[in-house]
């Protein structure tokens, strides 16, 4: 067979010579050099033209291959994405972006002591997370909860333990005109991070149920 070399090295080959060769195994030609000495070269030095081999058809290029798709993203993978970039919270979404949550939490003096403040915000805060979602498409309630206990945590440690021993929170858990009550399942998340907090009762000023929550201590 003709062949073409198209890459001498430092060997006794020319670039663009024709040579008469055969195969010598997979990857290599035997053929003679420059000095006219049977040697075998590794069939990357060489080319099988048209030119080089007339009325023979060049074979078509190799077509690029396409990567795969990488698979769906899960609840799962973007609960493993939450992390704190600038001071936010942030994860990456189902399209790989990534997602900034603002914190809605806020403290404010209570007439329990000095070192007690009463933190506000929950519902705001799970409003904030849940405009991350298409609600009506899944609850998303694993992810929903990781962001929300990723929030609580980062304003507990980074806010109010700096300066207060503690924080206690409250919500209507029922009945709120508006029809917003706070998310039953988000409320777990309170429950699991409070060092103390109580049954749903109702509120004798209001025909709603509400519930308290003590924050503080070790987080």
């Amino acid at each position: 067979m003709e062949i073409r070399c198209i890459n001498a090295e430092n060997y006794k080959l020319t670039v663009d010579k024709i040579y008469q060769a055969e195969l010598d195994g997979r990857d290599f030609y035997k053929l003679l050099n420059d000095n006219n000495i049977g040697v075998r070269y590794h069939r990357r030095l060489f080319e099988v033209s048209a030119a080089a081999t007339p009325g023979r058809p060049q074979p078509a290029p190799a077509r690029p291959v396409t990567p795969p798709p990488p698979p769906p993203r899960t609840e799962r993978d973007l609960v493993e994405s939450i992390t704190i970039r600038g001071g936010l919270v942030s994860f990456q979404d189902f399209d790989r972006q990534w997602k900034n949550i603002q914190n809605r939490f806020s403290n404010s003096d209570s007439a329990i002591s000095c070192g007690v403040k009463q933190i506000s915000g929950i519902n705001a805060q799970i409003q904030e997370i849940d405009g991350k979602f298409d609600l009506d498409e899944d609850d998303f309630i694993t992810i929903r909860k990781a962001l929300f206990k990723k929030c609580l945590e980062e304003y507990v440690q980074n806010t109010l333990l700096r300066r207060q021993a503690y924080g206690v929170l409250s919500t209507n858990t029922s009945g709120r005109d508006d029809g917003h009550d706070a998310d039953e399942d988000m409320l777990v998340v309170l429950n699991e991070f409070a060092q103390v907090h109580t049954v749903d009762r109702a509120n004798p000023n209001s025909n709603r149920n509400i519930k308290v929550w003590v924050l503080g201590g070790v987080v």
